[in-house]
């Protein structure tokens, strides 16, 4: 398996891609827990026009942009070691060691991304460009780095020997 690091414009456009899903699963959710609890009020135009003045609503939606942008991440790179953005340039998240990330690390480099983009101002996205190594303030924090895998090869497959592509069926 051939393993190289990604191009910076092809880290950018998975997070872009990554965003625009993590918006639309959170547009997803708050749209049906807010029909649903209007579907329960006895005069549903009277709620809907109080929850958009609210103050209140707003910090839901923002709590549940939180929870889905943190689980989004921390799934995907915990179980896949990509995600939706990252599988469209063939780029994968590894330790530094090049072994799966644990769940510890791959919660760690959500709430990093985070950091990198948010309250830094998107200075943390920007550290591929000045280092070497191309690792940006999440990666170094969570000890992580992405590489880009050039077969059709996952990371977690190991060379196992023969595989029953290889056994002539007529010897059985």
């Amino acid at each position: 398996m051939a393993k190289r690091q990604p191009k910076y414009s092809q880290r950018a456009l998975a997070y872009s891609i990554d965003l625009l899903t993590v918006y639309l699963i959170t547009i997803t959710c708050v749209f049906a827990i807010v029909s649903c609890y209007l579907l329960l009020q006895t005069n549903p135009r009277e709620s809907w026009d109080h929850l958009k003045v609210n103050q209140g609503y707003r910090i839901f939606q923002s709590f549940a942009h939180l929870v889905v942008y943190i689980s989004y991440f921390t799934i995907s790179f915990w179980s896949y070691g990509k995600t939706i953005g990252k599988s469209f340039f063939k780029l994968s998240v590894v330790s530094e060691k090049d072994d799966e990330l644990t769940f510890g690390q791959s919660l760690g480099r959500s709430f990093a991304y985070l950091l990198s983009g948010q309250l830094t101002l998107g200075i943390g996205f920007l550290l591929p460009l000045f280092r070497e190594d191309k690792k940006a303030l999440h990666d170094l924090l969570a000890k992580t780095k992405v590489i880009r895998i050039d077969s059709n090869e996952t990371i977690d497959q190991k060379e196992t020997g023969p595989t029953t592509d290889n056994i002539d069926s007529s010897a059985a």
